[in-house]
């Protein structure tokens, strides 16, 4: 059986560093949850982000990563992730949710993440917001 999930990889600016949102369970990971019927895989993306994180983020145009993984319960995971932006809020637990929430720059970001899949979207995201900075500054910093 196939599960379906969606998610973001999260990032805010502060004082010219890039952090990224991640949450911690039994594991570290990116936000992400189970689509719920009748939604999109964007709209499953926000809903998780904004349910883990308290984070209203708005997704970056044109980023789009699938992984797909065997679970322990024999069931095949894919999850569809994109990349969100926020500012002027705070990251923070949800006391709904099971979940902490640990913002932190790229590179702590990488090393906390627990599993390859993780890392590797992360580094995808990485690279193309290196890429869109490198696209808006050639523009005048449009």
């Amino acid at each position: 059986m196939l599960e379906r999930s969606c998610g973001a990889v999260v990032t805010t600016e502060k004082d010219g560093v890039r952090y990224y949102v991640l949450v911690k369970g039994s594991y570290v990971g990116l936000p992400k949850g189970h689509m719920e019927p009748g939604e999109s895989e964007r709209e499953t993306a926000l809903r998780e982000v904004r349910e883990e994180t308290c984070v209203s983020a708005k997704l970056v145009p044109g980023f789009r990563r699938t992984v797909t993984y065997h679970m322990p319960s024999g069931n095949d995971k894919r999850v569809v992730y994109f990349l969100g932006e926020y500012a002027h809020q705070e990251a923070r637990r949800n006391p709904a949710e099971f979940l902490r929430v640990l913002v932190m720059p790229y590179e702590d970001a990488l090393r906390a993440l627990t599993f390859e899949n993780d890392r590797s979207t992360l580094r995808a995201a990485e690279k193309w917001m290196r890429d869109l900075d490198a696209k808006r500054r050639s523009r005048g910093g449009e």
